[in-house]
């Protein structure tokens, strides 16, 4: 199992990718779950709470500027 932290920048980044592409999720009370979920599968573990809870905010607003987009591009599925 591969416990990251702060100092895990790069491959935070890459799993939060890996997450938005291969994860359907539809709304914002899902991410927490859904993240967890992810986690678990990919035998990932994020000790550090605040850490956790500050990447579901980012995952957040990364759907919601990639919905947002969709949107004004005419690319939207919903």
């Amino acid at each position: 199992m591969h416990i990251l932290d702060q100092a895990d920048l790069k491959s935070i980044q890459v799993l939060i990718n890996e997450l938005i592409i291969s994860v359907d999720i539809r709304s914002k009370e899902n991410i927490a779950i859904k993240f967890l979920d992810y986690l678990r599968k990919n035998l990932v573990n994020i000790e550090d709470w605040k850490l956790y809870n500050e990447l579901c905010i980012l995952i957040e607003e990364k759907l919601n500027e990639g919905r947002h987009h969709a949107t004004i591009t005419g690319n939207s599925n919903t």
